[in-house]
């Protein structure tokens, strides 16, 4: 299911400009940050509320950094979550042309970064709608 990413025009986290971007691994974080605001913000909602059915993990919204570093384990992470009957991580261009996985990175007041669901294209969506796919913080 495709959601915004919520509330724009604050300034709860950091921005991020350019490379500086992929080197935010601080996805719980910020998640949180924008949890215990009266802002919505709809991707972390749905991240940070999303349950397995299976573990009592505390998901989040991933920020860039972290979405990126799965791109090198791309193929065995689809095998894993095939295995566990998830839907993988799928790359549609012709069906979602520009859309793509949110991040909880923001670069100004008014768009936060995505990565295309191929995991290799990154860029900023300003208030249009994306994909969530919640992480969880292993012990």
């Amino acid at each position: 299911e495709m959601l915004p990413w919520g509330h724009y025009k604050t300034d709860i986290n950091p921005f991020f400009k350019g490379n500086d971007a992929y080197e935010d691994f601080d996805g719980f974080n910020k998640t949180q940050n924008m949890m215990n605001t009266d802002f919505k913000y709809v991707a972390a909602a749905s991240a940070w509320e999303y349950k397995d059915g299976v573990s009592n993990l505390q998901w989040y919204l991933p920020s860039l950094g972290e979405i990126f570093m799965t791109r090198f384990r791309y193929t065995e992470l689809n095998k894993i979550i095939e295995t566990l009957n998830g839907t993988i991580l799928d790359y549609l261009p012709d069906k979602f042309p520009h859309v793509g996985y949110w991040s909880s990175t923001m670069n100004t007041f008014y768009s936060a970064y995505a990565i295309a669901v191929d995991l290799v294209n990154t860029f900023l969506i300003p208030q249009q709608d994306g994909f969530v796919r919640p992480f969880a913080m292993l012990e």
